[in-house]
Parts: C-alpha cells; structure tokens; sequence
C-alpha cells in the first residue's frame, strides 16, 4: 500500500495543495495546518499517557494526513 498516494489523493479529494515542488501555502492554510497538528498531537499526548494504542495510532495517522 502506497502512503503517500493516500495522502495526496485524500487532499486531491478535499481541494488541498500538493506540492511537486517545496514551497509555501496561503498564511489561512498554514494556520489550519498548526491548529489541526496542535490539536492531533495532543490527542497523541493523551493516548501516550493512557497507554492507549488505537489512539496513539489513529492520532499518528491524522498527523501524516495533516502534514
């Protein structure tokens, strides 16, 4: 399974960027993208602390989408 292709067609699908090339969003796009990864990696936190693999897991994988 391709990650990646996941990803991109997840963020195809909901009219996100993606980049060939490295470079910079609007400043409305990257202040969504620190309060989403804010909040996910929180949620991470949390799962860490309560031992909890499916949160640690459904948290990680939120970041990937997210990043």
């Amino acid at each position: 399974m391709d990650y990646n292709k996941k990803v991109e067609e997840f963020h195809r699908a909901f009219q996100r960027p993606v980049r060939e090339e490295p470079g910079f969003e609007s400043e409305e796009s990257k202040a969504l993208r620190i309060r989403l990864l804010r909040e996910e990696v929180d949620e991470l936190a949390l799962a860490l602390k309560e031992n909890d693999k499916l949160e640690v897991l459904d948290a990680l994988v939120d970041i990937q989408y997210i990043l």
